[in-house]
């Protein structure tokens, strides 16, 4: 029994660095081993000159949610989003949380730059339509910002920064 009590506690242990208890996605530690594992696959030649997208997706005025709603409604909220951008990326990526009310979804990129712009309005519209099921009267918004890199040229810091800089552009 102490061996087992012991090899539970490790495995949860583990699901607690690497995944969000209330998404169960994979959190910003997640991110950046997975990203450093594609800068080195990339760089013994794995992937090619393919692009890589990292969208970092901010919820607006989430703590108003909270604050409206209370924040059993404002975890709800989340998860609601989670599910939403899990559904939206099936065919582009995986999805992240990054922290609070950020989300980031990594994926490659394969037919230009006019994709971006195209998945970050799907993004948007996706999180507004979802929040309707929550609350007829709620619409949430979301800023995205979209960094791409060829993954030799940078680090997986970096790829999260630029995906940062690119987001709080996309606030203003």
């Amino acid at each position: 029994v102490g061996r087992a009590f012991r090899i539970r506690t490790l495995r949860l242990s583990a699901v607690a660095h690497y995944l969000d208890e209330l998404t169960w996605l994979p959190i910003r530690r997640s991110l950046l081993i997975d990203l450093k594992m594609l800068v080195e696959d990339t760089s013994q030649g794995d992937r090619g000159t393919t692009e890589l997208a990292l969208y970092q997706i901010d919820l607006a005025k989430f703590a108003l949610i909270n604050d409206t709603y209370g924040e059993e409604f404002g975890d709800r909220a989340l998860k609601l989003v989670a599910e939403t951008l899990t559904t939206l990326s099936e065919q582009e990526g995986s999805v992240y949380r990054l922290g609070g009310n950020s989300f980031g979804l990594l994926g490659w990129v394969e037919h230009g730059d006019w994709q971006h712009d195209a998945l970050a309005d799907e993004i948007q519209a996706g999180i507004a339509r979802a929040s309707k099921t929550l609350q007829a009267d709620l619409v949430m918004t979301a800023h995205v910002g979209v960094a791409t890199a060829q993954l030799a040229s940078l680090s997986a810091q970096e790829i999260l920064n630029e995906a940062s800089i690119a987001l709080a552009a996309a606030k203003q």
